[in-house]
């Protein structure tokens, strides 16, 4: 099985749908400041996993889900 990284996914897939794709990722991902941006932040908060556990987020193994 090939197993791509997120980082080769991304550049794979920018690569095809342009940079409207990357945007959109990165606004789904709270480790990214776009999330927060897109959501009124001017940046990611210090305390940006107490936000995410108060609104619900899941947090899985390292990843938010």
């Amino acid at each position: 099985m090939n197993c791509k990284t997120h980082a080769e996914l991304l550049a794979e897939l920018t690569a095809k749908f342009g940079a409207d794709l990357k945007n959109h990722v990165n606004q789904l991902n709270p480790n990214n400041n776009a999330y927060w941006r897109s959501r009124g932040y001017f940046e990611r908060p210090d305390e940006w996993e107490e936000i995410l556990e108060k609104e619900g987020v899941k947090h899985l193994n390292g990843r938010f889900v």
